[in-house]
């Protein structure tokens, strides 16, 4: 199995830490402690045809496939988890399902904005009382005439301050499991953005609570058929837990070569930290748990562009990446001691970043149940997602 880089692939990577490098570098100081959407990198992406890169050509993206989103998140992610985050959402993820089951007139009004960063989304399926089990979702949608009546309330949604469209997941009639996916743009009467969260990590991913008190939406603006708005949004799943996977690589390597290069530098009794073998053995292990993950994100990826099932090894990919990105920054803040102890400092910002990564879009122990499913441990229907 070769799921090597294309020469193509490489040259992006490179082309892309370079540019991160001359754009990003200098602002992540500001936009970490701005607590709020990065909106000025956001526009130096779109500027460079760097967002909306997985939409086809029509809408002015660049048909990229999954392993080239990776790579582009895992570099951002070297900077700033956090704008990876608000990145993934807004340009690659959630207005993924309206290329995926959105009407021609859909697409046409909505996609074309999302490489020019004039169309910013958000997914808004969480809510206070439903999270991993998505079947105990409350929010409810009911017909009136030619339209929808919404009522509900979502929590944790990425971009809720900034996006200009939101992708809803309400219940939709009586049956346990029958869900819909409603278009609403931000100022329908009705929605209203509620409470904006101070997190302990991802200052830069803006994410907010959203109330939906007698929405009116027309019935062209379901998305996908009626009943059928969940199963459509988790044909998704899998990429963007590769995408999260990504991000977690993406920090723990950044981790690590700050590491290595303190390691380097700082003295103890006279001698570099290099030179005592307790510290040389932490890095060297360090360094063979972010390969190890590498092998894992990179896998999924190349197994999802070839059409490959991947349920398993995306499960594996995000479970392994995020709990070793835990585990690489917490080493790395105890290595840099009371020098990394800031809030302001790179060891600090990661390790408080890494928490979330092993909640978000399915929890470790939801991948666990998905690997013991595939491993044929766990029937169908049981837990996981």
């Amino acid at each position: 199995m070769d799921f090597s880089l294309t020469p193509e692939q490489e040259q992006f990577q490179r082309k892309i830490h370079l540019f991160l490098q001359e754009k990003l570098a200098p602002l992540v100081e500001e936009i970490e402690n701005a607590n709020q959407f990065p909106v000025r990198f956001y526009k130096d992406l779109a500027a460079n045809n760097l967002l909306g890169i997985n939409f086809p050509k029509e809408y002015g993206g660049q048909e990229a496939d999954c392993m080239t989103c990776a790579l582009l998140i895992e570099e951002i992610s070297k900077f700033s988890s956090g704008v990876a985050g608000c990145v993934t959402t807004a340009g690659m993820t959630s207005p993924s399902l309206l290329l995926l089951s959105g009407t021609k007139e859909q697409k046409e009004k909505y996609l074309h904005g999302v490489a020019t960063g004039e169309t910013i989304g958000a997914f808004a399926i969480t809510e206070p009382d439903a999270g991993s089990d998505v079947t105990r979702l409350s929010t409810h949608a009911v017909v009136e005439g030619n339209s929808y009546r919404i009522n509900g309330t979502k929590t944790f949604i990425t971009n809720g301050s900034v996006a200009n469209i939101f992708l809803v997941v309400a219940r939709t009639g009586n049956e346990e499991k029958r869900f819909s996916v409603f278009l609403i743009e931000r100022g329908t009467p009705g929605f209203t953005v509620s409470k904006k969260f101070d997190k302990l990590g991802w200052a830069s991913q803006d994410t907010t609570e959203i109330s939906l008190d007698d929405v009116i939406v027309p019935k062209e603006n379901l998305v996908g058929p009626e009943g059928g708005g969940l199963s459509r949004a988790l044909t998704m799943v899998n990429f963007t837990r590769i995408l999260l996977s990504s991000t977690a690589l993406g920090v723990a390597e950044s981790a690590l070569d700050h590491a290595l290069a303190y390691a380097r530098t700082k003295e103890q009794m006279g001698k570099p930290l290099t030179k005592q073998q307790g510290i040389r053995s932490e890095l060297a292990k360090m360094a063979v748990e972010v390969e190890a993950a590498r092998f894992l994100v990179y896998r999924a990826a190349w197994m999802y562009d070839k059409g490959l099932r991947n349920r398993k090894e995306t499960a594996m990919a995000k479970y392994y990446a995020t709990e070793m990105a835990k585990r690489i920054t917490k080493e790395a803040l105890r290595l840099h001691g009371l020098d990394g102890f800031s809030k302001k400092h790179h060891a600090a910002i990661f390790f408080s970043d890494t928490p979330v990564f092993a909640i978000a879009d399915g929890t470790s122990e939801i991948q666990l149940e998905n690997i013991s499913r595939e491993l044929g441990l766990l029937e169908s229907g049981g837990m996981g997602s």
